[in-house]
């Protein structure tokens, strides 16, 4: 498979192997009913610049939303990705969190507000809360890479979009 370059970020790339998507697909195709989209941890290891995606597996979450303010949050459960990560180093010992995933469907909103724009320009409110905790998650120094994945099927094959943040020294307190 063709690496994915990352967006935004010049030479990085990452190469994602053909087991994580299925399990991705996977678990987008069992999510539960109403559920709009998928999360979940990708693993796997950093060489020389590039991220070697070789594993993942779904991680539980729930939106909630306040009727009454508009408001809304997502809860991660923390301890259950702790969990699952600490059974599957029994297996792969090498293997550490580099990222995480989300599915699209083509219900989001895109970074412009615009409804229906490509996958791999949507970005909300929702992307930046999880990236964070995966952020934290992947430890100290850590630059997680974001997979997602199109499963609008608008085309023939499935759209994998990765994404990185980049720390801006203007940001910075």
């Amino acid at each position: 498979m063709d690496p994915i370059y990352l967006e935004g970020s010049g030479a990085a790339l990452v190469n994602v192997h053909p087991l994580p998507i299925f399990s991705i697909l996977d678990h987008h195709g069992r999510r539960d009913a109403g559920q709009e989209r998928v999360l979940g941890a990708l693993l796997g290891h950093v060489h020389n610049g590039v991220v070697e995606v070789t594993d993942a597996f779904g991680v539980y979450h729930e939106q909630v939303y306040d009727a009454e303010t508009g408001a809304g949050e997502i809860l991660v459960r923390r301890t259950s990705l702790f969990q699952m990560l600490e059974l599957h180093r029994k297996v792969n010992p090498r293997e550490s969190v580099v990222g995480w995933y989300s599915t699209d469907a083509g219900g989001g909103v895109a970074a412009g507000g615009a409804a229906g724009a490509p996958a791999a320009k949507r970005t909300d409110e929702f992307t930046i809360v999880v990236h964070e905790f995966f952020q934290q998650a992947a430890g100290a120094g850590a630059a997680p890479v974001h997979l997602l994945v199109d499963v609008s099927l608008r085309t023939q094959s499935v759209g994998l979009y990765a994404h990185r943040s980049v720390n801006n020294a203007l940001l910075k307190k």
